[in-house]
């Protein structure tokens, strides 16, 4: 794949990652319960199916789009540049975690080990950045080591399968979830996967990405199914390990080009959205404004409407301090 497509600003990428912010901002504040409706009518049957694939089918190629994302952009091969982009998420992380205290430090203030285990692992959807940051390591290093390109490949599909048999044990617990949502399991595939895009030769590829997109969003819409016939919600899925790269090669292959602006508004406000918006949900929770608001649905476009003002003025914050993307 022509690797000259990292030195422009993919315009059409900058929009699809607020999308996929509004994923995750859905992923938290679900359209419908775990638990069918009991002797609902079929409309709401219906309805419960829908809001289903969408919650906790559409949603799960956020967080591997992300890490692919942040893979396909990622410099490996200097050391300089690596150990920058470190310092640049670890600097997120120690600021976003600080902005959060008044949410999580009142639950665990006379308990330091869960304090200490909520602060390293991350809290609420801070996770992220520390598997983000494991997952650039364990790369960097395997690229020092002189791992090839399909030893990375496989070693990513192992590591993966194996965090979702863990998964599989008891997808709810918190201390179960931190065996598997981290950087060994989750983050380190999707973002080797982004890595190594950068060497693919799309020719050669190209009349099957149509195919994979389209069968690959069947069988998301299938095993979301099986989830909901299981009444489990699980965090990882097979088919996003497929279908997550086609989506993404298809977006830098087709999007639109352009020169990087001084200031990209844009591709800055995914990330804000990110950050900020868990900080409006546990207000509303703390608030009790979901009381008001009878439907999830409604629920979710009240955050959603509310978090974008707010992830703007961080936007603008940023310009000067540099410290909050």
């Amino acid at each position: 794949m022509e690797n000259s497509t990292i030195n422009k600003r993919n315009i059409t990428l900058d929009y699809f990652k607020i999308g996929l912010s509004i994923l995750i901002i859905m992923i938290h504040c679900p359209f419908v319960s775990i638990y069918a409706p009991q002797n609902g009518s079929i409309l709401d049957n219906i309805g419960y199916i829908v809001g289903w694939e969408i919650s906790y089918g559409l949603t799960k190629i956020g967080v591997p789009l992300f890490f692919i994302i942040n893979g396909y952009y990622l410099n490996i091969t200097s050391r300089e540049k690596t150990g920058k982009y470190l310092t640049k998420l670890v600097i997120l992380y120690i600021v976003w975690t600080l902005l959060y205290i008044p949410w999580y430090y009142p639950y665990f203030k006379n308990d330091i080990k869960s304090l200490i285990i909520t602060v390293t692992n991350g809290f609420f959807h801070l996770w992220y950045l520390v598997s983000l940051i494991g997952a650039v390591i364990m790369l960097y290093f395997l690229n020092r080591i002189k791992v090839n390109k399909k030893g990375l490949i496989i070693l990513a599909i192992i590591l993966f399968f194996i965090g979702y048999l863990i998964q599989k044990r008891d997808p709810y617990s918190a201390f179960e979830i931190m065996k598997y949502r981290n950087f060994l399991f989750w983050a380190f595939p999707f973002v080797t996967i982004g890595h190594l895009i950068k060497y693919v030769t799309y020719p050669k590829i190209k009349k099957f990405i149509p195919y994979i997109l389209i069968l690959g969003s069947i069988a998301l819409m299938i095993e979301a199914y099986i989830y909901m016939e299981q009444q489990v919600t699980n965090n990882l899925y097979i088919v996003p390990l497929f279908l997550c790269p086609a989506v993404f090669i298809y977006i830098l292959k087709n999007g639109k080009m352009g020169p990087y602006p001084k200031h990209n508004t844009v591709a800055d406000m995914s990330i804000a959205i990110f950050f900020i918006h868990p900080m409006l949900i546990l207000a509303s929770l703390d608030l009790k404004i979901n009381a008001y608001i009878d439907s999830p649905v409604m629920f979710f476009l009240f955050i959603t409407i509310t978090t974008l003002p707010l992830a703007y003025i961080i936007v603008r914050l940023n310009r000067v301090l540099k410290i909050f993307l």
